[in-house]
């Protein structure tokens, strides 16, 4: 499992509307695994997700608009 980051214009959201453009982001790496349980920090910038990328279950914090990643173990 992926952490993707989507963008859309919230004024496309109307009753009738069936397709909306959206920018869709990948923001984790495919080779680090599982990575679930994402969730946003107040002002938007960072993401805090569990990932059992070592073999064991760790958090790991990401920049929620380019998915750098804010450090290289768990917190």
């Amino acid at each position: 499992m992926q952490i993707t980051r989507v963008l859309f214009d919230l004024e496309q959201l109307e009753d009738d509307v069936i397709d909306v453009k959206a920018e869709i982001k990948i923001l984790t790496r495919e080779e680090t695994g599982n990575n679930v349980f994402p969730s946003c920090s107040t002002d938007g910038k960072q993401l805090v997700f569990r990932s059992g990328r070592p073999g064991h279950k760790n958090l790991y914090i990401l920049d929620a608009v380019d998915g750098e990643f804010k450090s290289d173990g768990g917190i």
